[in-house]
Parts: C-alpha cells; structure tokens; sequence
C-alpha cells in the first residue's frame, strides 16, 4: 500500500486543472482562496448541505447496523446458522444487484433528487418488512435480508453521488 501511496503522490494532480461543475466554478469564485475556517463556517451554516448530510448519515447508519445485528437477530429467533449464512448471501448478492439497479436508473434518468428519495424510502420499506416478518420463518427472514441489500447496499455507492449532485443543483 505504501508504494501505491508514494506513486500516487508523485503522479496524481492535487486538482483537477478545471473545476468539474459549472456550480463548483461559481463556488470557487464566490469563495476564493478563502481561509480554510472561512470555508468550513461557508459549509455547515449551508441549511442543504446539512439536510443531505443528515439524511445520508441516517440511512448509512441504519445500513451498518442492519449488517452488524443480522446474526443477533438470527439467534433471537433461534433459526439455524445456516440461515445466517443464507440471509448474508441473500445480503451481498441482491446488494449488488441493487447498485446496479439504482445506477442504471440514475444514468438512465439523471434524477438525483428523486433517486435519493426512492432510496430513502426503498429502504424505509425494507426495514418495516423487516420488522414485521423477520421473525415469521426462515423464507420471510431471507426475503427480509434480500430487501434490506437490494435497497440500502445502494446508499453506500449511490448516496454520495445523489448528495454530491444533488447539492449542485440547489
């Protein structure tokens, strides 16, 4: 990892030569070469910074600790191990299957708010399923672990990406 680091240090520009958005441009020329405490009070007294910053640390934050209770849950339930390992599997595979999914229908249309918005509530409903049919057999516990990847694996690709383009619309 070392080495990489070092070549990437002597290779890769700190920036870019242009800024990459037209509201990046306008943003560097209201704020200049700014202190960086300037830039930072700039940031956080931003009322849309601090929506989307909130809304994606909510959904990121129930993402992480779906995927850390998973096996307590199993086990309160008492289900066998193996369906652990099968709601994991169901986890990951439909996880990914879900960032291709909102990917696609984020370059396909180029809605960003309304992609963070279907996520939200994607996930959302992915949670009540979860809390009203984890615990009603083992097909209904996987089902519950495949809707909780197909929708909230996506925030962690897609959300920074919405938030960060939705933010240059604002």
């Amino acid at each position: 990892m070392s080495i990489v680091g070092v070549i990437t240090m002597i290779f890769v520009w700190p920036s870019p030569p242009n800024p990459p958005s037209i509201s990046a441009f306008n943003r560097l020329s209201m704020v200049g070469e700014a202190p960086l405490k300037t830039q930072l009070k700039w940031l956080f007294t931003s009322r849309d910074f601090i929506f989307l910053l909130l809304t994606y640390a909510l959904i990121y934050s129930v993402y992480s600790s779906m995927g850390a209770i998973v096996g307590l849950l199993i086990n309160k339930f008492n289900y066998l191990a193996w369906t652990a390992s099968a709601g994991g599997a169901c986890f990951i595979i439909f996880g990914i299957i879900g960032i291709l999914v909102h990917g696609f229908i984020a370059d396909k249309y180029k809605k960003y708010w309304f992609q963070l918005i279907l996520i939200n509530l994607c996930s959302l409903a992915s949670m009540v399923f979860c809390l009203f049919f984890f615990g009603k057999g083992v097909f209904l516990a996987c089902l519950a672990c495949t809707l909780i990847g197909l929708n909230m694996i996506p925030i962690t690709s897609h959300g920074p990406t919405c938030v960060g383009l939705v933010a240059d619309d604002l």
